[in-house]
C-alpha cells in the first residue's frame, strides 16, 4: 500500500512473488502478484503444479488486497522458481519457449540420469540454448530450484 501512490506516480507497476516454507507444517504460503507462477512437482506425482497467483501487480489498484494461497508439501517435493525471460525466450522464427516447454523439462528431469537440482537446472539452460539456436537474448534468464529434504532435527523449543 506504501508502494502503490509512488508507482502510480511513475506510471509503473512491480510484480512480485513471495514464498514460505514452513517446514514444521509442511506447507509452502505464497503470494504471487503478478510475477510467473512457480512450478511445484511432488514427489509421488510426474506432474507439474502452477503456481498461479491472483493478485495484481503492485502498483496497480491502491485497495488490491494480497491474498495468500497454501499447499502441503512432503520430502522430495521439487520446486522451480524462474524470471519471464526464461519462458519469454524466442528461437530465431520468433516461438517463444513457454510455460508449457518449460513444465514439461521439469517434471521430466534429466531422463534417467542421477537427478539433482543442479543437474536438472544444467539440462534446463542446455535447452534454452538449443531452442535459442543463436538468437539474441533479450532478457536474465534466471532459474532456481529446491528440493525439500526429511527434517533430521527437533522444533526449536518455544518460549
Amino acid at each position: 500500500h506504501l508502494l502503490t501512490p509512488q508507482l502510480t506516480e511513475l506510471a509503473a507497476f512491480a510484480t512480485l512473488a513471495l514464498y514460505r516454507f514452513d517446514m514444521y507444517s509442511n506447507t509452502l504460503n505464497y503470494v504471487n502478484a503478478g510475477h510467473t507462477p512457480g512450478l511445484l512437482q511432488h514427489q509421488a506425482q510426474n506432474k507439474a503444479v502452477t503456481l498461479l497467483g491472483e493478485n495484481l501487480p503492485i502498483g496497480v489498484l491502491a485497495a488490491e488486497i494480497y491474498t495468500q494461497s497454501s499447499l502441503a508439501l512432503t520430502p522430495g517435493d521439487k520446486f522451480l522458481l524462474f524470471s519471464d525471460g526464461v519462458t519469454e525466450a524466442r528461437n530465431a522464427q520468433g516461438q517463444e519457449f513457454g510455460l508449457e516447454r518449460l513444465s514439461a523439462l521439469f517434471e521430466s528431469g534429466t531422463r534417467g540420469q542421477p537427478c539433482t537440482c543442479t543437474t536438472q537446472i544444467a539440462a534446463i539452460r542446455q535447452a534454452l540454448q538449443l531452442f535459442g539456436d543463436g538468437a539474441q537474448v533479450s532478457d536474465d534468464q534466471t532459474l532456481f530450484m529446491i528440493e525439500l529434504a526429511s527434517r533430521n532435527h527437533q522444533e526449536p523449543a518455544h518460549d
